[in-house]
């Protein structure tokens, strides 16, 4: 992520994570670069960058892990949520 936001060349970009309804599949996950955040937003300041998420999807995302891996079929984001 810090690659990520240094190769974009402004300092006040945070990483956005949100959660939208999937249908049959459940919840499905989004990352996006963002450079506002909204009143209602929780922000978890990692020290090197931060991650805004909206009041609605921190209801989905409370105790949850992300972490980023790479993989043989390629790398991405994988969320970690703790039983209920």
């Amino acid at each position: 992520i810090n690659d990520i936001l240094f190769d974009e060349g402004n300092p006040n970009l945070s990483i956005r994570t949100f959660v939208q309804g999937g249908g049959c599949g459940g919840f499905q996950y989004g990352f996006v670069i963002e450079e506002e955040q909204a009143e209602d937003d929780f922000i978890l300041d990692t020290g090197s960058f931060k991650v805004l998420i909206d009041s609605m999807s921190m209801m989905y995302m409370d105790g949850a892990t992300i972490d980023y891996v790479e993989e043989l079929m390629g790398s991405s984001f994988k969320i970690k949520k703790p039983p209920s």
